[in-house]
C-alpha cells in the first residue's frame, strides 16, 4: 500500500504539472496572437500614415501653388487644397479609429489641419488681405513638424510592438524545450524508481499470477500492482505525446501565418509599386494642373461633364511642310522624328509652368494658367530649340506658333466609353487661326492684343504690329503682333531696322492715309528686301488705291481662310 499510494501521489503531482504547463503554454500562445493582431494593427496603421505624409506633401505643395497665383486664380487653386485637407483628416480618422494614437500629438495635427482649412477658406472666398502667406507658412510648419512627431511615435510603437512579438516567441520555444526537458528527466525518475522499487513486486505479482493461472485460481488483485503501471506509463506518454503535438502544431501555425504574413507584405508592395505606376502613366495621358483646375486629386475621382472657367493663354504649334517631308520617309522614321522634336520643345513649355493638353500629330496645344509672358517665352524658348535640333539633325524643320490669352472652359466631353479632357471656346478657336496665319505673314510667331495687353510694361518682347484683322467665323477684330525675339539672330537685326517704319506704316493704314503707309512700307522693303510683310502690304495698300477705300473704312482686312 505504501508504494501504491506514493506512484498515485507521484502520477497526481506530473498529471498537475504537466496541466499547469499546458495552460500556460496556451495561455502564451494567446498573448502571442493578441500580439500578431497588435503587430498587424500597427504597421497598418504606419502605412496608412506614411500615404497620409504623401498626402500632406502634396498639401503644402498645392499651397505653395495658391500663393504663387495671381489674386483672381488663387481662390480656384483653393478647391483642391481644401479637397485634399478633408482626405487627410479622413485618414487620421479612420486611423485613430483602428489603432489607438498618441492622444496629445492627434490632437495637434487635427488641430493645424483645422487651422489650414480655416485660412484656404478665407482665400477660396476671395477675402485674402495679404498677411495669410505668413500665417501659412507658420501653420503648415507646425503642421508638417506635428505630424512628423506623430509619425516618429507611430514608428516607434511599431518597432516595440515587433520586438515584444520576437521577444514573445523566443520565449515560447524556451518554454516548450524546458517542458520538454522536464518531462524526460520525470521518466528518467520513474524508470530509476520503478527499477528500485517496482522490479521485484512485479516479478513476484508475475510469478504469483502465473501460479493462480497453473493451479486455476483467480488473480484479480494480483493484477492490480501492473496495471497500475501500466496506467501511469500510458497517462505520462500521452501527457507527452499531446504535449509535442500542441507544441508541433502551434509552431507550424506561426510558420504559416509568418508565410501568410510575407506573401501579404509581398503583394502589398507589388500592388504599391503599380498603383505607382499607374498614377505616373496617367499623368502622361492627362496633365495635373487639370485634374487641379478641375478641383480632383486623381483620375478616379473624374465624372463626364466636370468643368470649370479659367483664363488661361493658349498656345498652338504646327511644323510647315511636315505632310510633305512625311512622305518620303518611313512612319517609323517619322515617329522618331517627332518624338526627338517633341522632347526638344516641349520642356521650354514646362519650365515656363505651362503644361501640354493634347498633341494633334506634329502640333502642340499648350496652356498657360499663370502669367501672359510665361506663355510667350515658352513660344521663343521653343523656336530657339528648334534652331538647334535643326542644325544638330539636320532636318529642315519649321514652325508657326499662334497665342492668345482669353476665358476658356475645361473640362471633360466624350461619349459613354470614351471621354478626353479637352478646353472649349472662343479663346481656343482664335489661338488656332493665329497660327494659320503665321504662314500668311511668313511670321513665325504671333500673338494677339489680348495678350499684349496682359503683359507686364517692361516686358522684354520687340513685337510689331502687323494688321488689324476679322478672322472667319468671327465678328470682332483683332490687332496681331508678331514677337521678333523668335527670329533667328540675323533675321531678327533685320527686323529691328525697320521696327519704326513699319509701326507708322501700321498706324496709317489703320486711318486710311494709304499713301503715307506706302512711304513707310517701301522704305522698310527696299531696308530690308527679305522681309515679306513689306512687300505683302504694299500690294495692299496698291489694291486699295485702284479699287478705292470702302466708305467706311476702319482698317480691318477680312481673312477667308482658317
Amino acid at each position: 500500500m505504501r508504494v501504491r499510494a506514493y506512484l498515485v501521489l507521484l502520477i497526481s503531482v506530473a498529471a498537475l504539472g504537466a496541466c499547469a504547463l499546458v495552460g500556460g503554454l496556451a495561455l502564451s500562445f494567446q498573448d502571442l496572437e493578441r500580439e500578431q493582431m497588435n503587430r498587424a494593427k500597427s504597421a497598418e496603421a504606419l502605412r496608412e500614415l506614411g500615404y497620409v505624409k504623401e498626402d500632406l506633401k502634396r498639401l503644402t505643395t498645392l499651397g505653395d501653388l495658391v500663393f504663387g497665383a495671381s489674386q483672381g486664380l488663387n481662390t480656384y487653386i483653393a478647391r483642391p487644397v481644401l479637397s485634399q485637407l478633408t482626405q487627410v483628416e479622413g485618414k487620421l480618422s479612420k486611423i485613430s479609429a483602428q489603432v489607438t494614437l498618441d492622444q496629445t500629438q492627434h490632437q495637434q495635427v487635427t488641430a493645424s489641419l483645422s487651422a489650414l482649412r480655416s485660412l484656404f477658406e478665407v482665400i477660396h472666398k476671395g477675402e485674402l488681405q495679404g498677411d495669410e502667406y505668413d500665417l501659412y507658412d507658420e501653420r503648415s510648419f507646425q503642421l508638417v513638424q506635428q505630424f512628423q512627431a506623430l509619425f516618429k511615435a507611430s514608428r516607434d510603437t511599431d518597432s516595440e510592438a515587433a520586438d515584444r512579438l520576437t521577444r514573445q516567441h523566443d520565449q515560447l520555444e524556451l518554454l516548450a524545450l524546458t517542458l520538454s526537458l522536464a518531462y524526460l528527466a520525470l521518466i528518467s525518475l520513474l524508470t530509476w524508481w520503478a527499477d528500485r522499487a517496482l522490479s521485484r513486486p512485479i516479478a513476484s505479482l508475475s510469478a504469483s499470477a502465473a501460479s493462480a493461472l497453473d493451479e486455476g485460481e483467480g488473480f484479480a488483485k494480483a493484477s492490480a500492482g501492473p496495471l497500475e503501471l501500466k496506467a501511469l506509463s500510458e497517462v505520462l506518454f500521452r501527457l507527452i505525446n499531446q504535449l509535442e503535438i500542441e507544441v508541433q502544431k502551434k509552431t507550424e501555425d506561426l510558420e504559416e501565418e509568418n508565410k501568410v504574413r510575407r506573401a501579404a507584405e509581398a503583394k502589398l508592395r507589388l500592388l504599391n509599386e503599380r498603383q505607382r505606376a499607374l498614377v505616373e502613366a496617367s499623368v502622361r495621358f492627362v496633365p495635373r494642373p487639370f485634374l487641379e483646375f478641375l478641383g480632383r486629386s486623381d483620375l478616379t475621382l473624374i465624372q463626364r461633364g466636370d468643368s470649370t472657367r479659367q483664363h488661361l493663354g493658349i498656345l498652338f504649334s504646327d511644323l510647315r511642310g511636315f505632310t510633305s517631308l512625311a512622305e518620303t520617309r518611313e512612319p517609323q522614321e517619322i515617329f522618331d522624328l517627332l518624338n526627338r522634336y517633341l522632347d526638344a520643345v516641349v520642356p521650354s513649355i514646362h519650365k515656363n509652368l505651362g503644361f501640354v493638353d493634347k498633341y494633334i500629330g506634329d502640333a502642340i496645344m499648350a496652356l498657360f494658367p499663370h502669367r501672359a509672358e510665361r506663355a510667350v517665352q515658352a513660344a521663343v524658348e521653343m523656336f530657339h530649340a528648334l534652331y538647334t535640333f535643326t542644325e544638330h539633325d539636320d532636318v529642315p524643320l519649321q514652325m508657326g506658333i499662334g497665342i492668345h490669352w482669353g476665358e476658356v472652359v475645361l473640362g471633360t466631353l466624350g461619349s459613354t466609353d470614351r471621354w478626353e479632357s479637352t478646353v472649349i471656346g472662343d479663346t481656343v478657336n482664335l489661338a488656332a487661326r493665329l497660327e494659320g496665319m503665321t504662314k500668311a505673314y511668313s511670321c513665325p510667331l504671333i500673338i494677339s492684343d489680348a495678350l499684349v495687353s496682359a503683359l507686364p510694361s517692361d516686358h522684354p518682347y520687340l513685337l510689331r504690329p502687323l494688321e488689324l484683322v476679322r478672322v472667319k467665323g468671327r465678328t470682332t477684330p483683332v490687332t496681331i503682333y508678331e514677337v521678333i525675339n523668335a527670329h533667328p539672330e540675323a533675321t531678327r537685326t533685320e527686323r529691328l531696322s525697320t521696327l519704326d517704319q513699319m509701326k507708322i506704316a501700321f498706324e496709317r493704314y489703320k486711318i486710311g492715309d494709304i499713301e503715307a503707309a506706302l512711304v513707310q512700307l517701301r522704305e522698310a522693303q527696299v531696308c530690308c528686301p527679305l522681309d515679306p510683310l513689306p512687300k505683302l502690304l504694299i500690294e495692299r495698300c496698291e489694291d486699295l488705291q485702284k479699287k478705292g477705300l470702302p466708305e467706311h473704312w476702319s482698317g480691318v482686312y477680312q481673312h477667308a481662310q482658317k
